[in-house]
């Protein structure tokens, strides 16, 4: 049905028109009396004709013509004109309009010819439409187009070149097609040769197509990705033609495929090189191994081959005893993140320990496709965890036959863990017990619970190595047992406190009980020695009174005087040798105690006649442990100094630390040492004097582990060097009753008697 739009202003005249026209029932006419209203229909009805009378449109015919135009570029627009309107007919041809017809002649003739010539413009017009729509159709299309659609002569020459070819190359396509830029200049000059044959192949057959992908190098140098799909297009006569084809760039997925490629390789190396089993067994469609990493040949002695080729090897390396709890993991009966111990035999008949978790794979509708998972080896693990179970079943056998106690005590919480047949001992409830958290210092008798706060604290702050102290326990009887309990703080967080804390308790109520009753024999012993020595000495002073008497009046006979000095002589060593009885025997009968170092020299040195002698004391706040006799320590080597060295001026006592030890030294500028004395000195009856001094001191330092050496020089002074082991010194803080002046810097004094 073809539409059209008759603008006159003759209502008998159009109306006769009209029914001409659409009597053929091919066409359709609405009227209006002019171009006002003309307009107004235009806007909101589409027509493919629209007929004009120039006598209607008068001096409006070109303004009205520049409206409709562009509103119906697809209509065609004929005039009616006037005898005279020939230069206002030509202007409109002119402004838009496609043809003229005169009102002049016949109505009929005249009706006929607009009929036809209606019928024609509006074919040609809608020809055109349908071109200009396939036109931009075409345009769009290749405008869209992602790749490049080439067209090239047998020669190569090119002679179409459309779509996406400046974004591909960076080249505009005239270079191309003028020949200012080869096709063949871009391709990478590792892929020219493949790229020629693929050319030639497809020149030399009729109708043979062929695909390929190959690098090129666009106009900014960058390196992309093409693939090329071409044919070889022939005539009716079979005689090739023309090469037609499409080029995309496919940079991204070769990059994509690349990445993938990369993480495959890691992957598998990944895969070959782990020293454990990394399996895919395959359910459904079929049963079968679709991958075995290669440590499977290290562990079971069976390559990967082997299980591709056998399904069932997978099961039948498995235990007779082990293999229902393997069917178990196989269908999922186990949660995926429980590993499993099985036990698996090797080619070679060896047994071996392995550990296996499997992840089902399912597939739609939940079904069971596959079965992945990594099995290790752990024989050399179980051997260590059997051997630590029966390291540990013969700990606690020792423990149990020993009578010894566990104890295990969680600082944060204050919760207290005590192995049961200890707590059992005491009479007490383990369960119980370990509920009541205060339980363990209800226990502990009352005198003895700040001995032991205090011993914990001292060990917790860094004090002490370890814990120590002997204490009382009450039974649930109400008996009191002596206990000596020794632990360690060996867990701490990241900023290095202790939440930890670790030990054991021994029964030593009977060496207690022992021990004190030694303690009361030896204070016996020691009064009675106190008695004799008193009456022995008293009795040598009458001695000495007679023999003083007796020399005043000794007649000057040599023999007689030999066997006077020599009974003088033994008297005078039986005054010393019991005079250093009064000495020896409190050796180690107390408890060893921190004491300052500087402070002890200080005080020895009181004893001792120093004259115009320097003491430096450069030991700051050092304490050690050792016995109350520390102080005859320092006092028999400033004696000896003072008395041996000659021309002593100076006494230098200092302390370093060597690795986890202390060293003190003492050291003189007298005549020193004989080397072949240097260690007999300490030895019980050699010296110039009692001979008793340096060994004496030797066993009192010996009672905490700590150990004195002489390491002079001869004819520079004697030193001596007192070691102290690990745990047996440390830096007190600073108190009254400290020296606190040796930290500042030497101190310097002169003491006399």
């Amino acid at each position: 049905m073809i539409r059209v739009l008759l603008v006159d202003a003759d209502r008998g005249a159009a109306e006769l028109l009209v029914l001409f026209l659409e009597k053929s029932g091919a066409i359709r006419v609405d009227t209006v009396a002019s171009p006002f209203e003309a307009r107004e229909r235009v806007q909101t009805a589409m027509y493919d004709a629209i007929v004009l009378d120039t006598a209607v449109c008068a001096g409006d015919l070109i303004p009205f013509l520049r409206d409709v135009r562009p509103l119906h570029p697809s209509a065609a627009i004929i005039l009616q004109t006037h005898r005279g309107d020939e230069p206002a007919a030509l202007a409109a041809l002119n402004a838009g309009a496609d043809f003229t017809i005169s009102t002049e002649g016949d109505p009929a003739i005249r009706f006929a010819h607009l009929y036809h010539i209606l019928r024609q413009a509006v074919g040609r017009h809608t020809a055109q439409a349908a071109l200009q729509k396939s036109e931009e159709r075409y345009r769009s299309f290749f405008d869209n187009f992602k790749g490049i659609a080439f067209e090239l002569r047998m020669d190569g020459t090119p002679v179409f070149l459309q779509g996406a070819v400046e974004r591909i190359t960076g080249y505009p396509p005239e270079m191309l097609l003028q020949g200012k830029v080869v096709w063949r200049d871009l391709v990478h000059r590792d892929d020219r040769e493949r790229v020629r044959d693929a050319n030639e192949k497809v020149r030399a057959r009729p109708s043979y197509a062929l695909e390929l992908e190959y690098r090129i190098r666009r106009f900014d140098g960058t390196v992309r990705w093409v693939h090329e799909q071409m044919q070889n297009v022939a005539d009716h006569l079979g005689v090739p033609v023309s090469i037609q084809g499409t080029i995309f760039d496919i940079t991204k997925r070769r990059e994509a495929e690349e990445a993938v490629r990369e993480s495959r390789e890691r992957l598998q190396r990944l895969a070959n090189n782990v020293q454990d089993i990394i399996f895919r067994y395959e359910v459904h469609p079929q049963r079968r191994f679709s991958y075995m990493s290669p440590a499977v040949t290290a562990i079971t002695g069976y390559t990967p081959d082997e299980f591709y080729a056998d399904a069932t090897l997978g099961l039948n390396v498995v235990h007779p005893d082990d293999k229902k709890a393997f069917k178990a993991l196989f269908r999922g009966d186990i949660p995926k993140t429980t590993p499993v111990q099985l036990r698996r035999i090797r080619k070679d008949g060896r047994v071996i320990w392995t550990e296996e978790l499997d992840v089902p794979v399912y597939g739609g509708r939940g079904r069971l496709i596959a079965v992945e998972g990594v099995i290790r080896d752990i024989t050399a693990r179980k051997r260590a965890e059997d051997a630590l179970r029966e390291n540990e079943e013969r700990l606690n056998l020792a423990i149990e036959g020993a009578g010894i106690g566990i104890w295990d005590l969680n600082l944060k919480t204050g919760e207290q863990i005590f192995n049961r047949r200890w707590l059992e001992r005491l009479g007490y409830s383990p369960d119980a017990f370990i509920l009541a958290e205060d339980a363990w210092e209800r226990i502990i008798h009352p005198d003895d619970r700040q001995r032991v706060q205090d011993a914990t604290r001292d060990h917790l702050d860094g004090t002490t190595p370890f814990f120590a102290a002997e204490f009382r326990v009450r039974t649930s009887d109400g008996r009191w047992k002596w206990m000596l309990s020794l632990g360690r703080a060996r867990y701490r967080n990241r900023d290095g406190e202790p939440y930890r804390m670790a030990g054991i308790l021994i029964d030593i109520t009977e060496t207690h009980d022992a021990r004190t009753a030694l303690q009361e024999a030896n204070k016996k012993l020691n009064l009675l020695a106190e008695i004799t020595r008193h009456d022995i000495l008293n009795k040598l002073t009458g001695m000495f009174g007679y023999l003083y008497l007796i020399d005043e009046i000794l007649p000057a006979d040599e023999q007689l005087r030999m066997y006077f000095q020599r009974i003088w002589s033994l008297a005078d060593t039986i005054q010393r040798q019991i005079t250093f009885t009064r000495d020896y025997q409190n050796l180690g009968m107390t408890t060893p105690v921190w004491q300052n170092v500087g402070a002890v020299v200080r005080q020895s040195a009181l004893s001792v006649p120093m004259m115009n002698v320097r003491l430096v004391v450069e030991t700051g706040t050092l304490e050690i442990l050792a016995d109350p006799l520390l102080e005859k320590v320092f006092y028999n080597i400033l004696d000896n100094a003072v008395r041996h060295g000659e021309h002593v001026t100076g006494i230098y006592v200092r302390w370093e630390e060597r690795g986890d030890r202390a060293v003190i030294t003492l050291e003189d500028n007298g005549i020193g040492v004989p080397d072949d004395e240097k260690e007999t000195i300490f030895e019980k009856g050699v010296g110039r004097n009692t001979g008793l001094g340096l060994f004496l001191s030797r066993e009192i330092l010996g009672i905490t582990g700590i150990t004195i050496a002489e390491t002079g020089t001869e004819g520079q002074g004697a030193r001596f060097e007192i070691l102290v082991a690990p745990g047996g010194f440390r830096l007190h803080a600073a108190s009254s009753g400290d020296e606190t002046g040796d930290a500042a810097g030497p101190v310097s004094r002169s003491v006399t008697p």
